[in-house]
């Protein structure tokens, strides 16, 4: 996992259910429509002008995921970032719900980290 995209990644689901949902949090239900559906699932929620409305990275990870979801390669990438970051719960019961081993939704995420970071980048610190 790459510690400042995890860090970004919180914000940007912290600022996606703040916007989504009164509660901060979706139905759980809508973990079992990403499930059935893919990463497009609630898209008028998740995907419709929604950089616009987000600050700071969440707005780059906004982006990226956007395009990841448009990555036929990278679809089950999107699908467990989406479900890592937006929805309660602990890995494992994703995992269950998305039908992946834990090995495989680690390794979809770590896929996502490394694209969300192609993506961003990260400024490099100069040394004195």
């Amino acid at each position: 996992m790459i510690d400042w995209v995890h860090a970004s990644c919180n914000e940007w689901g912290r600022q996606m259910r703040k916007r989504a949902y009164d509660t901060g949090y979706p139905p759980r239900s809508l973990l079992g429509k990403l499930v059935e559906e893919g990463p497009g699932a609630g898209s008028n929620r998740f995907y419709q002008h929604i950089p616009q409305m987000l600050e700071g990275e969440a707005r780059d990870v906004s982006i990226a995921v956007q395009n990841m979801f448009g990555t036929m390669s990278m679809e089950d990438p999107c699908v467990v970032v989406v479900a890592h970051y937006l929805f309660p719960g602990k890995a494992a019961g994703k995992a269950r719900a998305l039908h992946m081993d834990m090995q495989k939704y680690w390794r979809h995420l770590h896929a996502a980290h490394s694209y969300i970071a192609a993506c961003i980048g990260q400024p490099v610190k100069q040394t004195a």
